[in-house]
């Protein structure tokens, strides 16, 4: 069918279609809607507000007019019984918004009928369900709004946020309401979109979130967050499953509910029978599995216990709804893992894991593993029992939300025993390198720990030995100082540390034949400290080359040399390596005896010059050349010339080929040294 939807200047055409969108996003788990009662007669768009345990919704659209009453609905068992207050509004009026601070309710603008003309208001209204007066304020908003969203921060103000003016003009506008003082404002902060019917909820985090709306031109699927504290605005990345507005919302545990709703795309209207779950401690958005009865929107959300109360609103076929729907969330808690350790041999260390939307933990205690008793409601993850007698002790965990809980954790078990007696160390070096400790038996302990430190501060484990033995050896120690210490052991249990044993390493000094190419250097350097080598007698430095496998003598060694001396050998030939040997003269058997012996001189080494640089293939533009291979080179540097060999532009390779530009000059050396011979030139045509 058709319906017009009508504002002061204009009047839109649109093909109404009920539908239900499959979401793309997740699914919790299962929860219950019922029908909890009916209102009478039906309404929309009458907010509603809970406080001191009772509902009150005030005034609404009926299915002909507005209502200008005000309805008490308190719980009975699992009923709902519905008082119509003797106290009216002036004029019927419905599209207000209303919350509940300072133990008053505060009724913000609306849509007037005075007689059978509709007009905007600016009034703001203060409701006392004590003396359930109602009383309209001196103090007006800035302008006449409705289809306006407000939330209550944790200051105890209230922010405004959006609405029209019913005609074609939206806003963007925050206002801000002091209920202390009775004054409005507007802050400087803006929405990022002109919007009306958004719907909006304060977390338990301090921050108010608003959700969808309407510019009579697009419907948005955004979720702002509003910072109280700095009145700034996020536009959060996730989005609503749908562009919604009209729709209700309601904080139950921690997580915010957003019900029915519509939304205006490509000319066509749509209302929804969805409920949202947004989590603003994760920002997760879901689409519950649950759906209303029948689409609706223009209703109004309150919680109460451990349900939400859905009242009203409006379908697109059906017309004005009178039900009172009950939703409960199934809202469930993983349970914590927990661990536990001895502190100070008579303290338990408990902590466990962080669960999602948890308030706070309730930890148990039992001495037969058994029967539990509460021992602390905490809203951290860890937990020190303390000054425990001798005994054994089990404890448990379970994750709380106001009346939801978690299953219990695991079950962790301590014994708790006499503390043990620390242990007195005794150390002393066993040979120049070894270091031989000991320590007194304490009674039942199990084992021992020994730690050992470098710097008397920082210790680390050095041994854990799980049986009675009191004794260690510390073996193979190079130069230093070691600090020792030693505690017993029994099960969790532990002693105080024991006194600190100092020891003091000091090895031979290591001997050190150090031969290698110095680098640009065409010569071998030599250097060598004695260390623990004897070099009693007369003393000389022999050596051999790659080319000719025998040994010659090359330098005799003074005796200021022998502790240590560099010296440079420069009767060395580019392409031969070589290597060294020290040697004392025995005089019992008339030879000199090797006393220590060198590596083939290290580091990169000058080479002789390639040979047989040749061309092995061509083609226009480039030929390929080659090279024998020197078999002890790990490289080769290759230099070109395409300007007569004004200029040499130089590359490196691995293999014993290359490919270069044509027509040029080239040459090749192996290795990097500087002394390295280069090979001929090659010219390429």
């Amino acid at each position: 069918m058709v319906v017009r939807l009508k504002n002061k200047s204009k009047v839109i055409s649109i093909i109404l279609i009920a539908v239900i969108l499959i979401s793309r996003y997740s699914q919790p788990a299962h929860a219950t809607i019922t029908t909890a009662g009916e209102l009478s007669p039906a309404k929309s768009n009458a907010p509603a507000v809970v406080i001191n345990n009772k509902i009150y919704v005030f005034g609404g659209a009926l299915s002909s007019g507005f209502s200008n009453n005000i309805i008490k609905i308190e719980k009975s068992g699992d009923k709902l019984i519905q008082t119509v207050l003797p106290i009216v509004f002036p004029d019927p009026i419905s599209h207000m918004s209303a919350v509940a601070t300072n133990n008053k309710i505060y009724l913000f603008g609306g849509h007037y009928l005075r007689g059978s003309v509709y007009s905007a208001v600016d009034d703001i209204y203060e409701f006392d369900p004590t003396s359930e007066l109602l009383i309209k304020l001196n103090i007006k908003l800035p302008k006449p709004i409705l289809g306006m969203a407000s939330a209550v921060a944790p200051n105890g103000k209230v922010y405004i946020f959006g609405g029209n003016d019913r005609s074609a003009v939206m806003y963007d506008d925050i206002l801000e309401f002091d209920p202390q003082n009775k004054t409005v404002t507007i802050i400087s902060t803006k929405l990022p979109s002109k919007i009306t019917y958004p719907s909006v909820e304060t977390a338990p985090n301090g921050k108010i979130y608003i959700f969808g709306g309407y510019d009579y031109t697009v419907t948005f699927d955004s979720i702002l967050e509003f910072d109280p504290q700095s009145k700034t605005i996020t536009n959060l990345i996730q989005k609503l499953p749908n562009p919604t507005y009209c729709m209700s919302s309601a904080l139950l545990n921690g997580k915010i509910y957003l019900f029915g709703g519509a939304s205006v795309m490509s000319g066509t209207a749509l209302e929804y029978d969805s409920i949202v779950e947004f989590n603003p401690n994760s920002y997760d958005i879901k689409k519950m599995t649950e759906a209303l009865p029948t689409a609706r929107y223009y209703t109004s959300s309150v919680s109460l216990d451990d349900s939400i109360y859905i009242i009203g609103g409006k379908n697109l076929s059906s017309g004005v709804i009178k039900q009172i729907l009950r939703y409960t969330p199934l809202n469930t808690l993983k349970e914590p893992q927990l661990s536990i350790n001895v502190d100070n041999d008579i303290n338990a260390a408990l902590s466990w894991t962080t669960i999602d939307d948890a308030a706070g933990y309730v930890l148990e205690k039992s001495i037969d593993g058994v029967n539990f008793s509460t021992i602390a409601e905490i809203s951290t993850t860890s937990y020190k029992d303390l000054n425990l007698p001798k005994g054994t002790y089990h404890y448990r965990v379970k994750a709380v939300f106001g009346n939801i809980a978690s299953p219990y954790s695991n079950v962790v078990t301590i014994n708790i025993q006499p503390p043990l007696k620390e242990p007195q160390l005794i150390g002393n070096m066993n040979s120049d390198v070894n270091v031989s400790l000991s320590w007194t038996t304490i009674d039942n302990a199990t084992g021992y720990v020994l730690e050992k430190s470098i710097d008397g501060a920082t210790f680390t484990t050095l041994a854990e030995i799980l049986s009675t033995s009191t004794s260690y050896k510390d073996l193979n120690l190079p130069k230093g100082t070691y600090h020792y210490r030693v505690k017993a052991v029994s099960g969790n249990q532990h002693s105080p540390y024991s006194n600190v044993v100092t020891i003091n390493i000091k090895p031979p000094e290591p001997t050190i034949f150090s031969v290698y190419w110095p680098k640009d250097e065409g010569n071998v350097r030599i250097d060598w400290t004695k260390g623990d080598k004897d070099l009693s007698g007369e003393v000389q430095l022999w050596k051999k080359d790659t080319s000719l496998d025998t040994w010659m003598q090359v330098k005799d060694i003074s005796d200021g040399e022998k502790k240590y001396f560099s010296w440079v050998d420069k009767n060395v030939t580019v392409g031969i390596n070589y290597k060294y040997q020290i040697r004392v003269y025995n005089p019992s058997t008339w030879d000199w005896q090797v006393i220590a012996e060198s590596d083939w001189a290290g580091l990169e080494r000058p080479y002789q010059a390639p040979g047989g640089l040749r061309i092995i293939s061509s083609n226009s533009n480039t030929a390929t050349i080659s090279w024998n291979p020197l078999g002890v080179a790990s490289g080769y540097q290759i230099e070109v010339s395409v300007d007569d060999g004004a200029t040499w532009q130089k590359s490196t390779v691995t293999s014993t080929s290359a490919t270069v530009p044509k027509p040029c000059l080239c040459r090749v050396k192996a290795g990097n040294h500087s002394r390295g011979q280069w090979s001929g030139i090659l010219t390429v045509q």
